[in-house]
């Protein structure tokens, strides 16, 4: 049980990354996707006192959870007719049984 394909975003930001930037360059991502399974390696967290306490890239951490459920982001995966799944339905379609 094994994607075809893995990407994501870098997982540091670097000097002067935004949220925008970041939104534009995943959009790019998607729409860059070759036929298949992609694993998408992500990160999306709530941003709290706890998170920001702990990890130095909690702002990134936010901005990815901000993504994927930002409107604009769902219809470029609806446009590209993306359809996301989890491990178990993955696990269900390679062995041949319905998921």
């Amino acid at each position: 049980m094994l994607p075809d394909y893995v990407t994501g975003f870098d997982f540091r930001m670097a000097v002067g990354d935004t949220y925008e930037l970041m939104k534009a360059e995943g959009i790019r991502m998607i729409r860059d996707l070759r036929p298949g399974v992609t694993e998408w390696i992500a990160h999306p967290s709530v941003v709290t006192d706890e998170l920001k306490a702990f990890h130095e890239q909690w702002e990134k951490r936010g901005w990815e959870r901000a993504f994927w459920n930002d409107v604009q982001v769902k219809a470029v995966l609806a446009g590209e007719k993306i359809h996301m799944i989890g491990w178990k339905d993955l696990q269900q379609l390679q062995t041949g049984l319905s998921p």
